[in-house]
């Protein structure tokens, strides 16, 4: 009984000196990966500019037809996240049209100033939102959309880009996205066809303005796809508390060892 009270007061003093030490490792760990993941979403390079939005253009529908505008990959590259600008036709202040999912499409060049076959394709429905706090023609409210990617890899080449509101296959809600056009243009005007899911003919131009849009690669993977991917937060920290019963048992077993030898 003396010992089995011994035991329990020196593992409570034992337990009582070590855990502020723990707790402390923990949060230190725990710091140090949510700061590592902020960085890897700071740290983005611009791979792909086909400029920002003209507050004073036109804007394209793209919840009911598909658009689409050629871009150029220098070099190989791995793309981790799209942005473009959009308003919606509430002529309101928010972006209350938007159904919080956004498709993309990445097609090869046909090479007749058109989109050929599709090179990448997804869709996400974790789109950053962000109010840039201009208005279209002092209207409608202009809004900064990224589209987080899963590391889609490119050769270097021409390819035509196609953003659409709502999933892939999915029919027109009633309320529109407008996706805005920049100031000018690079290479071949953007294309239109009305049919939103399967667009195949492309027959008609946008004429003078490009799409809005950027291409950016995460640094942390400098354009190899196979590059390990950031952990997410905290994972070394639940790492070390799943040693603690290891840690606890050892503490046992070297306490019984001393009582033993006495």
């Amino acid at each position: 009984m003396h010992q089995l009270a011994a035991f329990s007061m020196g593992a409570i003093a034992a337990t009582a000196r070590t855990i502020p030490h723990i707790v402390l490792l923990l949060l230190l760990l725990f710091t140090s990966d949510i700061r590592s993941v902020v960085r890897a979403q700071q740290s983005q390079t611009m791979i792909v500019n086909n400029g920002s939005y003209d507050r004073r253009g036109s804007v394209w529908n793209c919840t009911d037809f598909s658009l689409a505008d050629d871009f150029v990959q220098v070099a190989p590259e791995s793309m981790s996240a799209i942005r473009f600008w959009a308003v919606d036709n509430s002529q309101g202040q928010n972006f209350g049209n938007f159904s919080g999912t956004l498709s993309w499409f990445i097609y090869h060049s046909a090479g007749n100033n058109r989109p050929g076959s599709v090179a990448a394709s997804g869709f996400s429905s974790g789109i950053v939102v962000t109010d840039t706090g201009e208005t279209l023609s002092g209207v409608n409210r202009i809004f900064q959309a990224d589209i987080p990617l899963s590391d889609v890899f490119l050769d270097s080449g021409t390819y035509w880009l196609r953003i659409k509101e709502g999933t892939p296959e999915s029919a027109s809600d009633g309320t529109s996205v407008l996706w805005l056009t920049r100031d000018g243009k690079s290479g071949s005007s953007f294309r239109f066809d009305r049919n939103s899911n399967n667009p195949t003919e492309w027959p008609s131009d946008g004429g003078a303005n490009d799409l809005a849009f950027q291409i950016f690669r995460s640094n942390a993977d400098n354009g190899d796809p196979g590059s390990p991917e950031t952990p997410e937060p905290g994972s070394l920290a639940l790492l070390l508390m799943g040693v603690l019963p290891t840690v606890g048992i050892v503490m046992y077993r070297q306490h019984q060892a001393r009582l033993a030898s006495k």
